[in-house]
């Protein structure tokens, strides 16, 4: 997390940012899929994300803050099985 205090402390700017690089596994959409379905090689995928977070805040009052939050967040999955592709309609 980055954090900086300017302008004698009246505002604030914090910025959180994530990466992933992860094998993760999908079972499914509802409980029984993810009930019923078996952990394996039908279930994993390779997943890339980020996640930034940036806060802004400024003083308003000697112990109050207001102000804004933005998440901006990317998933991107690969090396899906075929048992979760999406296939066109014929």
């Amino acid at each position: 997390m980055l954090r900086s205090y300017v302008l004698e402390d009246r505002l604030r700017v914090d910025v959180d940012v994530t990466f992933k690089d992860i094998t993760d596994h999908y079972f499914g959409i509802g409980y029984d899929a993810g009930r019923n379905t078996e952990l394996g090689a039908t279930t994993k995928h390779h997943r890339n994300s980020f996640q930034a977070e940036p806060t802004v805040t400024w003083r308003v009052e000697k112990n109050l803050f207001a102000g804004a939050l933005l998440d901006l967040e990317e998933t991107l999955a690969s090396d899906l099985t075929r048992r979760w592709r999406q296939t066109p309609p014929s």
